[in-house]
């Protein structure tokens, strides 16, 4: 469009007037040798006799959505999703995230907020029903794997900022890579007895027993079951890192191991380290299993008969320093007398 062309009449006196639309950017028009400076969207210019819409400022709008679709403003970002766990992660991808990285304080990620937090340790004074202290716990771990909520924790590091518009990648895109990337670096923690559906089919169930307890307040338990309602809450925190662990897909797993060594020197230890070892269940990793078969009866059943029991009576031996130690007197009568000589 041939903008000098549009030359306003002695009919096209105007008047500009502003309106309650935010000033985005400027454009330069020449109007018959005269420069003027206009608001392309900040400003609409009325003929302040027929009321009709001046040529020259409706000349800046169009210029300026023209400018808009073409892509010509510069400053924006390409639109690029924001990849999940469970989406597969490709080389040119695993390449910008280093980018990012390489161009941080040590060349690592910055303080990230733990994915693998605690167990829950409520305090005796929580007044709050077990049912409501469970969902509040679940919401919390929730949040952790929040791609949102860690970007707002991320979004006043500066460093950071400044090296993803480098790269033109929001903070939304390289917190969805950096979970994608450290679940799976956990993932390939794990050990060949962690089965996931096993630990996810069983935590479960121990959730459901926690969410049916909404009538017991915790502040009210005694001790007893306080014990056992916080030893049964470790498996929301389990429950919670196997369903996440099992979204890995293959492919991502594989890209972590060919990629392992830098990777382990940009992750914190966190996701280097197995989620289940510092909160496994001893009684059940360690104990030695036992089953009682119908011929062997049941503890539950055993009659004790005072007149079937074997009692015997004993005296302990009193030994003085020095002494030396006697045998028991019973093998002693049994054993033989030695010959003399």
């Amino acid at each position: 469009m041939n903008l000098s062309a549009v030359r306003p009449g002695p009919a096209d006196r105007t008047e500009c007037r502003p309106i309650e639309r935010p000033i985005r950017e400027s454009v330069v028009i020449d109007c018959g040798g005269e420069v003027t400076i206009m608001r392309a969207r900040g400003y609409r210019a009325t003929n302040v006799f027929s009321g009709a819409v001046c040529r020259r400022c409706l000349s800046v709008g169009l210029l300026s959505t023209l400018l808009a679709v073409s892509g010509c403003g510069g400053s924006s970002l390409e639109y690029r999703e924001v990849r999940r766990i469970d989406e597969k992660i490709t080389q040119t991808e695993l390449n910008g995230f280093l980018r990012v990285v390489n161009r941080l304080p040590g060349h690592k990620l910055p303080k990230w907020p733990s994915v693998f937090p605690p167990p829950p340790n409520w305090s005796r004074g929580r007044t709050l029903p077990v049912s409501q202290l469970v969902d509040e716990a679940r919401s919390e771990l929730a949040n952790r794997w929040s791609v949102e909520w860690i970007a707002r924790r991320l979004g006043k590091n500066r460093r950071l900022q400044h090296a993803l518009r480098r790269e033109r990648m929001t903070t939304e895109q390289f917190v969805g890579l950096t979970l994608a990337l450290g679940v799976a670096l956990s993932r390939d923690t794990l050990h060949a007895h962690q089965d996931l559906d096993r630990i996810l089919a069983k935590g479960k169930d121990v959730i459901a027993q926690l969410k049916r307890d909404s009538h017991r307040r915790f502040a009210e338990l005694n001790d007893q079951d306080r014990y056992t309602v916080l030893v049964r809450a470790i498996w929301i925190s389990r429950v919670d890192r196997a369903a996440h662990l099992k979204l890995v897909p293959p492919e991502n797993l594989a890209l972590v191991r060919e990629h392992a060594k830098t990777l382990v020197a940009v992750f914190p230890p966190e996701f280097m380290t197995n989620p289940f070892d510092s909160i496994v269940d001893r009684m059940e990793s360690d104990g030695l299993p036992f089953e009682e078969t119908s011929g062997s009866g049941r503890d539950d059943r055993i009659v004790w008969r005072p007149d079937r029991a074997l009692i015997g009576h004993d005296r302990p031996d009193v030994l003085t320093a020095g002494s030396p130690v006697r045998a028991d007197s019973a093998t002693d009568r049994n054993r033989p007398a030695k010959s003399g000589g």
